[in-house]
C-alpha cells in the first residue's frame, strides 16, 4: 500500500494465485521486487495465508507484515458474534472506534 497525496491509502499490488505454495509466493514478491527498482516495502498487508507469511518474513526481514481489516473482521464476526450475542453491536463499535483512532494517544484515552 501506498499512500497519495491526499493521505489516502492505496494498494500497490493485488494478486491473483492458482496456488497457495511458496514458490509462487517467492515469484511474486520477486516481480514486486522488480517492479518497484528493489524498493522494500515499509508494510505488508494481506489476508492471514501461512505460505504467504512466512515468504514474505524471508524475502522482506525488515518490513512489517499485518492482516487486512476485512479479513480482521471476518474472523470477528464468524468466532464472535454468536458467542457475544446482542453485545455484539456494542462491540463492534467499540472496536470500529478503536480502528478508527489517528493516534496512540487518542487511543489510550
Amino acid at each position: 500500500m501506498i499512500k497519495n497525496n491526499y493521505g489516502k491509502f492505496c494498494n500497490v499490488a493485488n494478486v491473483l494465485v492458482e496456488d497457495e505454495i511458496v514458490s509462487t509466493y517467492i515469484w511474486i514478491l520477486q516481480c514486486l521486487i522488480k517492479a518497484t527498482n528493489n524498493i522494500t516495502p515499509k508494510a505488508f498487508c494481506t489476508d492471514s495465508e501461512p505460505g504467504l507469511i512466512n515468504t514474505t518474513a524471508h524475502v522482506f526481514p525488515t518490513t512489517p507484515y499485518f492482516y487486512c481489516f476485512f479479513h480482521i473482521w471476518q474472523n470477528i464476526t464468524k468466532h464472535l458474534k454468536t458467542e457475544l450475542g446482542t453485545k455484539f453491536h456494542s462491540f463492534s463499535k467499540a472496536f470500529y472506534l478503536c480502528r478508527n483512532m489517528l493516534s496512540i494517544e487518542l487511543f489510550e484515552q
